[in-house]
């Protein structure tokens, strides 16, 4: 019994570091969105705005990377990083700006960034 409850909290718990994986990934995706928003967008206190996102996003980044090592997962090999995500990030936006000339009330379908897929992974 005793021997069964030290290798449970020795072992990582999938359903944390599941979150906290994904957590941590969508760090990626909310720069991406941030970088996408800030094109042909030259206001300085939009600007100042999104620097202002970065930082904040990135910090929550560091407490999920903190969390992971916490619970032994396995850790992220990269810091979070708009790169694999920009191009998607920037068909959202794309499709964002023409609803705005035609409302249709929903988000497209583009902005979904639960199905983005991460452009780098094939590079590696």
């Amino acid at each position: 019994m005793i021997l069964s409850l030290m290798l449970a909290a020795a072992s990582p718990q999938p359903t944390v570091c599941g979150k906290l994986s994904g957590d941590y990934e969508n760090a990626s995706k909310r720069l991406a969105m941030i970088f996408a928003e800030g094109v042909n967008d030259n206001s300085a206190v939009r600007a100042t705005m999104r620097e202002s996102q970065e930082s904040n996003i990135r910090t929550d980044a560091r407490e999920t990377l903190e969390l992971m090592k916490l619970h032994k997962c396995k850790l992220p090999t990269s810091t979070p990083n708009a790169g694999p995500y920009v191009t998607q990030a920037m068909r959202c936006r794309l499709d964002r700006l023409k609803q705005e000339l035609n409302p249709t009330g929903t988000i497209p379908e583009s902005c979904d960034s639960s199905k983005w897929k991460d452009e780098h992974a094939a590079e590696l």
